[in-house]
């Protein structure tokens, strides 16, 4: 083989070998564009599945790459972002800041930030992460940074700030005394309101004894019901005793304890006490004027049953004093929408504390469109001060409205704290007081009045019947003068009576009396009354019938029996009497042939002290009657016997429920 011939074939295999190996090579190379493809695939997935934003910068700060959710955040493409500057994307104030935070990072740092910057027309908070990329050769060729929305948790945190001023302000404004009270029954901690109550400054009395300012006759009691309620975690009591007022006086006191001791956050008795010294002076001097008034019912502190959420410790305790406490405590801002309310509060009107938070506190109280007149929220924004009214809300309650101002630290007015009690029980305390003394005082006009002037008529015949004891005749004439008028005397202390018992019939006094043996009875007095007149009264004899009443309804029918004879100038009286059924009331018309009731006076002569024409008479039995019936939950009225007319005598329509 020559030489030539030798070097082909050397050639030829050798391109060969370079042919299998630059096919090696290039299976090799695609295998590694595979890899980096899928890596590449893996990071975009990994990149848009975030749930926070995440960028790259180049070094010119532009945005080179941007993940699903900055594209979400801003409402853009991925392509609308890509190349865009801060300056385009949160304007120039927030480009400014962000720009000399991004400097850092190309020059090596790691930036780690809150910053709030506008997006579109939100301001949002971020924090920021942001690392140096650096290329093959190490060199820093742009960043890569992530930002988590944090704004809510910003709102979540200025919203403990503000509930814990709330708190504060609320515990050291209220008008009870809260006191944390340890397993030795030594003070802990003691409300400023303690100063306004009783005179002491709140830190003389921390470490000294909870029973110290309790009086010598109730300490062993007190001391008893701490030891018995030790084994009662969570169980509330109620007590009333008297505490020392540093002036040297003893106040009234009712307390409400719970037994916190195993739970670690408070470790205490938590006491809420409220003057009651008032309360009490006002029921002491209800019963000297009337003694068979029941005694007033104070208002009622509600009792706690739930803590509220886990805050941290010292808001934890402070939320616990306040829901233990039975004022309406509310949070409002200036322009009266609560922010904030106890528990007590919510209830008030039967609403859960989360269901009242957003609604303007006179929507709600008063149902009205407009803020209450009075108001002293209005006046706290001109004075910056505590202020106190009165307000009385549609369903009649009266509320005892104390207003205290939130401010800033630059002493400027934030919101407003309302602190309410009822003191419907009070007033009404105080109004029955003066309508007792007016009513006992009516009737003892009344009594002095009417029954001297009977007296002097019972005299004067007497003294007639002296001067003519000879003449049997005008002897018989005085005597019948005088019984006439001592019976119009009996009838008038039975109706004064019967008066004064009306106001005491309640609905749980109300009991089945007999209709028809009342009416036969009434009936049977008022014939031997008037033994002068002919009086026939037309009634079944066999009616029966049970009315829900009491035993006063036989003044019903006395007052109505009586005036169809009294009033009626015929010697030959009649009087018919039905009683019918209609629906769950007994109908009964008493029905006369006397001289009638003119249209004008029909409505009139049920009125206290209104007589017909010159008719003598006190004018209070008919009074009585109507108020006797409505007070059995009944109905009367008055009409024509005949139609057209009223001479042809009257109509009395008495209903009365069924017994």
């Amino acid at each position: 083989m020559s030489e030539k011939h030798r070097q082909t074939e050397n050639l030829i295999e050798e391109l060969n070998r370079l042919k299998e190996e630059n096919q090696a090579l290039k299976a090799e190379l695609e295998s590694k564009l595979r890899q980096e493809e899928d890596s590449q695939v893996a990071f975009r997935q990994l990149f848009d599945a975030a749930e926070d934003s995440v960028f790259i910068k180049g070094t010119d700060l532009r945005y080179r790459d941007v993940n699903a959710a900055m594209e979400q955040l801003f409402g853009a493409t991925h392509d609308e972002l890509i190349g865009k500057t801060d300056l385009e994307l949160f304007g120039a104030e927030a480009a400014e800041h962000i720009e000399k935070s991004d400097k850092k990072v190309l020059a090596g740092e790691v930036v780690n930030e809150e910053h709030t910057k506008p997006v579109g027309d939100r301001m949002i908070t971020f924090h920021v992460i942001k690392t140096p990329m650096r290329n093959e050769d190490g060199e820093i060729d742009g960043l890569c940074g992530i930002a988590r929305d944090i704004t809510a948790r910003k709102k979540d945190e200025e919203m403990l700030r503000n509930n814990e001023r709330l708190i504060r302000s609320m515990v050291e404004n209220g008008m009870d005394v809260i006191t944390l009270v340890n397993e030795d029954v030594s003070i802990r901690y003691e409300s400023e309101s303690i100063k306004r109550v009783l005179g002491y400054d709140p830190e003389d009395l921390v470490g000294t004894s909870a029973l110290d300012l309790v009086h010598p006759d109730e300490k062993e009691r007190i001391a008893g019901l701490f030891s018995e309620y030790a084994d009662k975690p969570g169980e509330p009591i109620r007590i009333e005793c008297r505490y020392h007022h540093k002036d040297g006086s003893w106040r009234d006191f009712e307390a409400i304890g719970v037994n916190f001791l195993n739970d670690p956050a408070i470790n205490a008795y938590v006491v809420n006490s409220r003057d009651i010294t008032e309360r009490k002076n006002i029921e002491m001097e209800l019963r000297r004027h009337r003694d068979r008034l029941e005694e007033l019912v104070a208002e009622r502190t509600r009792e706690i049953t739930e803590a509220v959420e886990k805050l941290k410790l010292a808001e934890r305790d402070k939320a616990l004093i306040l829901d233990s406490i039975s004022e309406h405590v509310v949070y409002q801002d200036l322009d009266h929408t609560i922010l904030w309310s106890n528990r007590a509060a919510a209830e008030s009107v039967n609403e859960q504390i989360n269901g009242i938070a957003g609604r303007k506190c006179h929507e709600v109280w008063s149902q009205s469109g407009e803020v209450c007149e009075n108001c002293p929220l209005d006046r706290v924004i001109k004075s910056l001060k505590p202020e106190e009214s009165e307000v009385a809300t549609p369903d009649g309650r009266i509320w005892q409205i104390k207003g205290y101002p939130v401010l800033n630290e630059n002493g400027e007015l934030e919101n407003f704290v309302e602190i309410t009690r009822e003191v419907t029980e009070a007033r009404k305390a105080e109004e029955q007081k003066v309508a007792a003394q007016k009513e006992a005082e009516f009737y003892l006009d009344l009594m002095t009045h009417d029954l001297t002037n009977f007296n002097s008529v019972i005299y004067g015949n007497l003294e007639l019947l002296e001067k003519h004891s000879d003449l049997i005749e005008k002897a018989v004439r005085f005597v019948e003068t005088c019984r006439r008028q001592l019976m119009k005397s009996d009838s008038l202390i039975s109706r004064v009576r019967a008066f004064s018992q009306v106001s005491e019939i309640e609905e749980q006094n109300l009991h089945s009396v007999s209709v028809a043996d009342s009416i036969r009875e009434m009936a049977r007095i008022v014939k031997r009354l008037y033994p002068h007149k002919s009086i026939k009264v037309e009634f079944d004899p066999e009616a029966r019938g049970e009315a829900r009443a009491t035993e006063l309804i036989d003044s019903v029918f006395m007052n109505l029996i009586e005036n169809a004879v009294k009033h009626n100038v015929k010697d030959d009286v009649w009087i018919g009497i039905d009683m019918s059924e209609e629906d769950d009331y007994w109908a009964i018309t008493i029905s006369d042939n006397g001289q009638g009731i003119p249209d004008a006076m029909k409505e009139k002569i049920f009125d206290r002290f209104q007589r017909i024409g010159r008719e003598k008479g006190s004018g209070l039995g008919l009074s009585l009657v109507r108020a006797l019936v409505e007070k059995f939950n009944g109905s009367i009225a008055v009409e024509d016997r005949i139609a057209g007319g009223h001479s042809g005598g009257s109509v009395f329509c008495v209903k009365i429920p069924k017994g």
